[in-house]
């Protein structure tokens, strides 16, 4: 199988997504500004159609749009020029990027309303929404908590409930929710590279991921723990290694090493966790980061990152978990990231779990 790592992708980026909130019991330090290029693709259950729709920042007045109905033959994408005013984000001017087709017209109309929307509602949020306990959300203490606004809107039924993270791009929405479930959520999420918005543009929903290999940890085998970068590594005889902070375990597994430097990549110490979250959950052309399943855990000198990835050319779904330690000194951070089949870590998930030492 191919094995999806994605932390080549993300350290590339690390410089540009870095947050400088500190504050992470305040409502205000849930609503990072977005960085130039993220983009952020939700599932949208308005429509009787599987649907998605996606916003994509250029720079503060300049946003591309798009939604895609695969079942309905729809693909309409749009770029549109805007003015903050007032509180509320006017559409100054637009040009449809994709071919016409007979019911645009709709579309670009749904578009047209709901990126203002999602302007104003992160607006309200920001300013008088409620910080969700985290023994309801789940979050660590490591990061700004989630942020609930109430609204009523009759276009989704009524009365719904709109929930913010820091991490998620663009207007930091995880999801919209009305009386019968959600209505938007996130699917995926990312930052486009230099000179090209194809990865935006021509989002295609994914495949549901194939049964990975089969794979069963010998037992009884004595690890030897190796150091890298002052990272501590359980592995066993099963493991090869392949170069100085690179090991694999045959096509279910690798395992990198990796050293950041925090000033050379401009991340501060403080917000460092919600940092790496962003840029660890982001998708690349490679590597499909599921929203729904990353999480984050640990004290401010060791914390994990842990996520479900699809593997576009291998079909399959892939656990990525990011170990990551702060030196003592607080100038660096050792990034210890497995990938492996998510087949082969859920059945042998005490093996992989003690595979970076504690």
């Amino acid at each position: 199988m191919r094995l999806v790592f994605a932390c080549l992708f993300a350290v590339a980026s690390l410089s540009a997504v870095s947050s400088r909130e500190t504050r992470s019991g305040d409502r205000a330090a849930a609503f990072p500004e977005a960085a130039s290029g993220e983009y952020v693709v939700y599932s949208d259950r308005s429509w009787k159609e599987p649907t998605w729709v996606g916003f994509l920042q250029y720079d503060r007045n300049t946003f591309g749009a798009m939604i895609v109905s695969p079942g309905a033959g729809v693909r309409v994408s749009v770029l549109f020029r805007t003015e903050p005013l007032d509180g509320k984000l006017v559409l100054v001017g637009q040009r449809i990027l994709s071919e016409p087709g007979e019911d645009d017209v709709v579309y670009v109309n749904y578009l047209m309303r709901m990126l203002p929307a999602m302007y104003e509602w992160r607006a309200s949020a920001r300013a008088g929404g409620t910080v969700i306990d985290r023994k309801e959300s789940g979050r660590s203490a490591l990061i700004p908590g989630a942020v609930r606004l109430m609204r009523e809107d009759a276009s989704f039924g009524g009365a719904v409930s709109l929930t913010y993270e820091a991490e998620v791009p663009v207007f930091n929405l995880r999801s919209l929710s009305g009386r019968s479930g959600a209505i938007l959520e996130i699917a995926r999420s990312g930052r486009i590279p230099a000179g090209g918005d194809d990865a935006f543009f021509s989002f295609v929903p994914r495949a549901a991921p194939r049964v990975g290999a089969a794979f069963a940890a010998k037992r009884g085998l004595d690890p030897d723990v190796k150091t890298v970068d002052g990272v501590k590594l359980r592995l066993d005889e099963q493991w090869s290694m392949v170069a100085d902070n690179t090991f694999f375990l045959g096509g279910t597994a690798m395992l990198v090493v990796d050293t950041l430097d925090l000033a050379f990549l401009e991340m501060p110490r403080d917000g460092l966790p919600l940092s790496l979250l962003k840029v660890f959950g982001s998708s690349s052309p490679e590597a499909w980061v599921e929203p729904s399943s990353t999480r984050l855990s640990g004290t401010a000198d060791r914390f994990t990152i842990e996520s479900l990835v699809y593997d576009p050319d291998g079909g399959r779904m892939n656990r990525d978990i990011k170990t990551c330690l702060v030196s003592a000194d607080g100038k660096r951070c050792m990034v210890a990231s497995l990938t492996v089949s998510d087949d082969a870590y859920l059945a042998n998930r005490a093996y992989f779990d003690a595979v970076v030492a504690r």
